[in-house]
């Protein structure tokens, strides 16, 4: 809900807020042909139907990142509000540091008490799709 009265108090602004983020996402696709997309989640306490595949870490593989906003906006522009998901990888304090240091009070995320987010992702919360 937070995050929903948030989106909804800076939509007033001059330019509509959801056109300023840039939304991103990243999966490891191993060569196997499994894709590991980091943040699925199961939620069902019991599910017949699911199955989980574990792939060797030491197995070929390719990490793909990829960013989409719903307007063209260039790369040296302040407009722009950067969102990435809760996942592990992103809360290492050296992607924490890059992003305070990079876009201060532009970047929405897991964060801590001293990051410099504009606001923080919501908890287990699924991606959002543009």
């Amino acid at each position: 809900m937070d995050f929903c009265n948030f989106k909804s108090e800076k939509q007033g602004e001059n330019k509509p807020f959801v056109s300023r983020i840039v939304f991103s996402d990243d999966a490891t696709f191993h060569v196997s042909g499994k894709v590991n997309r980091h943040t699925v989640r199961i939620w069902a306490l019991e599910q017949p139907h699911a199955t989980v595949e574990h792939q060797r870490g030491d197995s070929p593989k390719i990490n793909v990142f990829c960013a989409i906003s719903r307007e063209k906006l260039q790369a040296n522009s302040d407009e722009f509000v950067f969102q990435q998901d809760g996942a592990s990888p992103h809360w290492k304090l050296e992607v924490r540091r890059y992003l305070n240091g990079e876009l201060p009070q532009r970047w929405i995320g897991r964060k801590g008490t001293d990051d410099l987010a504009i606001h923080p992702w919501p908890p287990r919360s699924p991606d959002l799709t543009v």
